[in-house]
């Protein structure tokens, strides 16, 4: 994850009472929550939070503050946050102030970017705002829900037609690879058989009682290469888990 803030400089002085916050350039899909504009210290302030599925599996997110006077450096705070659709914190950004750089100008976006977030999120900001005497902390809208979904990956095969790969990733895509990447004993990497790896246990409840009793505490099964021939080393299935 990387912080970025982007600044877009009005060019003429506008007389309106505030000023609508806009989209960091090139985002042509970006949402805006409803705005919100409180008057401190004198200076009319305008601020919302965005967000924008940006790429498979990314999505940009943040708070938008406008004014219809220069802010000047260090009066304007942000704190981005990013939620799941089930109202749990996601990501969250310390205070962002105003910078030098930045400074004198109607119009910031203080974002974000966060990777490998799929589902369905919101963003909801916060502003700090200069009163003269320390700051005002104003809690932006939340923006609408936005789905952000990762593209179905390039499935690996080898010349037996045998599919390899992360079983973690593609499950994302309901695809179960028949070689299901894994790290073997002695650290050494490579892949499992699915046909190896998940035994069909029971089909009743008498059998499950047999069956548990059966078990060992582990059993060992072959670790091999993309091929599924070539075998690597060795990969141990654990049993002896605890049950309290």
């Amino acid at each position: 994850m990387f912080f970025f803030a982007v600044v877009i400089i009005m060019l003429s002085a506008m007389s309106i009472s505030a000023i609508a916050v806009s989209c960091p350039k090139g985002y042509s899909r970006c949402s805006h929550s409803a705005s919100q504009t409180k008057t401190v210290f004198g200076q009319s302030y305008t601020y919302d939070s965005f967000i924008e599925p940006v790429s498979s599996g990314i999505c940009s997110y943040g708070g938008s503050v406008s004014s219809t006077e220069e802010m000047l450096e260090g009066y304007v705070g942000v704190k981005t946050r990013l939620y799941s659709s089930s109202g749990s914190l996601v990501v969250s950004s310390d205070w962002l102030f105003l910078p030098t750089d930045w400074a004198a100008n109607y119009n910031c976006h203080f974002g974000s970017q966060t990777t490998g977030q799929s589902g369905t999120h919101y963003s909801k900001s916060q502003v700090q705002l200069y009163n003269g005497d320390g700051y005002t902390t104003y809690t932006c809208n939340a923006t609408p829900n936005i789905q952000v979904t990762r593209s179905a990956p390039y499935i690996s095969t080898n010349q037996k037609g045998e599919t390899f790969g992360s079983e973690l990733f593609l499950d994302e895509f309901g695809i179960t690879p028949d070689l299901i990447a894994a790290i073997g004993q002695d650290g050494i990497e490579g892949y499992v058989k699915a046909t190896d790896l998940n035994v069909s246990a029971v089909s009743s409840l008498t059998e499950s009682i047999t069956y548990n009793a059966s078990l060992t505490p582990e059993r060992t099964i072959p670790l091999y290469a993309a091929d599924g021939e070539t075998v690597l080393g060795s990969f141990t299935v654990q049993n002896n888990i605890a049950f309290s």
